[in-house]
């Protein structure tokens, strides 16, 4: 009887621990199944806090006139606190000196934590600030402007170097100039000192034009020696007789892979990106060229170009093409014949990161817009320009300067949190 009771005890002890072992496994996984929820509770926190801190960031920024010195490269700002969530975000310069150049690029990277929990954009601030004074201005060059030989240059608009305006005893120019070194030669206008600093684009300008462009392969284009041609073309955010392959807005970059790249004979309504370019672009003989997009430029180059416009029309009799197809008009009108003339001249926006030269090879080069050369402007040829300030009223995109910034677009991207 005394054996019976003792087993009837060890069962009733062994349904004891068995139900407290299950009791204490359901409220373990109870306990791991609320922390898993806090925790994804947590991170959908730290995402929409990281998204909110984008914009605190950009506010932040956009009310402090002195942001480039009152921040310091990859340094967290001071945390703040929403909804329970910490958030900070620094900047990020390339050369690690947010002060030294206003007009330098950088990111913002913001940072959400929470408990365990953590999030991180990074994105690119785009300026949208004024835009630069270059664009005040007929032609700016970050050195010199040379007018040799028998150059004969007029422009309506001011001119400014921070080098010297320097004019040959044969040559003349007819401006009101601008110049941080001084002026020699004859100067028909104001010749005045250069206050405060010129602001111009560098290379990295071309990135954005880059990034939105449709490549053309050079290799498409005739290739003699060193230089590759673009010539008997049509181009535009409609058609593209180079490769077929048409760009929207218009935009299309050629890698020219150390070759000079020599545009002529051509009628381009386009915004043109040339990279890796040779000895330089030369824009020789009839060229008729705007831009698809009003207020952006024509060209952009990180090396040099040279100027060199004839006077005499672009026909299509003479290159054997249509120019004015449909979907492409000249002054309202299209056709399907090869008997339109286009006056050889060039309208918007250039930039090289390099020197601009116009050449006297019987040369009557004619612009309407703005040039901004990041090197030297000279030559011995002529040059007629007449200033447009559409691009000072409408600054096109690498144009501003950074008294205000906003993310840039398609730039942000998931980071690991530092």
């Amino acid at each position: 009887m005394m054996h019976r009771s003792g087993a009837v005890y060890i069962a009733v002890l062994m349904s004891s621990l068995l139900v407290a072992s299950l009791a204490m496994a359901a409220l373990t996984m109870a306990h791991h199944h609320a922390r898993e929820l806090t925790s994804d509770a947590d991170f959908r926190r730290v995402q929409l806090a990281a998204d909110a801190g984008l914009e605190w960031a950009v506010s932040s920024i956009n009310s402090n006139a002195n942001w480039r010195t009152n921040h310091t490269h990859n340094v967290d700002s001071t945390v703040q606190v929403v909804n329970g969530v910490n958030l900070t975000y620094r900047l990020l310069d390339d050369d690690g000196d947010l002060a030294d150049n206003s007009l330098d690029p950088c990111d913002v990277l913001v940072t959400a934590s929470l408990r365990e929990s953590s999030f991180s954009w990074r994105a690119a601030l785009e300026a949208r600030g004024p835009g630069m004074n270059c664009l005040d201005y007929s032609a700016t060059a970050r050195n010199n402007i040379e007018i040799t030989a028998e150059g004969a240059w007029s422009t309506d608009g001011p001119i400014a170097s921070t080098g010297l305006v320097s004019v040959d005893w044969q040559a003349d120019v007819t401006a009101e100039c601008f110049a941080s070194g001084g002026y020699a030669g004859l100067i028909h206008g104001g010749m005045n000192g250069l206050i405060g600093t010129l602001e111009q684009p560098d290379a990295s300008v071309l990135e954005h034009y880059s990034n939105i462009a449709t490549p053309i392969d050079s290799t498409l284009l005739r290739l003699s020696g060193s230089y590759c041609y673009l010539e008997e073309q049509l181009l535009s955010n409609t058609h593209n007789t180079i490769s077929g392959e048409v760009n929207s807005s218009g935009v299309y970059s050629i890698d020219c892979l150390g070759r000079s790249i020599v545009v002529t004979d051509s009628r381009i309504a386009a915004t043109l990106v040339l990279t890796n370019v040779g000895a330089d672009c030369s824009i020789y003989g009839s060229v008729h060229w705007t831009a698809s997009i009003s207020n952006y430029p024509i060209l952009l180059t990180d090396g040099n170009i040279d100027l060199s416009l004839t006077a005499t029309p672009l026909l299509e009799s003479t290159v054997g093409l249509n120019l004015n197809p449909s979907g492409m008009p000249y002054r309202g009108q299209t056709d399907s014949t090869t008997t339109t003339a286009y006056p050889s001249e060039l309208r918007g926006l250039l930039y090289a990161a390099g020197r601009v030269s116009f050449d006297n090879n019987g040369s009557n080069n004619q612009f309407f817009g703005s040039i901004v050369s990041y090197g030297m402007i000279r030559g011995d040829g002529d040059l007629r320009l007449i200033y447009r300030d559409i691009f000072a009223q409408d600054p096109p995109p690498g144009f501003r300067t950074f008294e205000a910034v906003r993310i840039g677009r398609g730039s942000i991207r998931r980071v690991a949190t530092p």
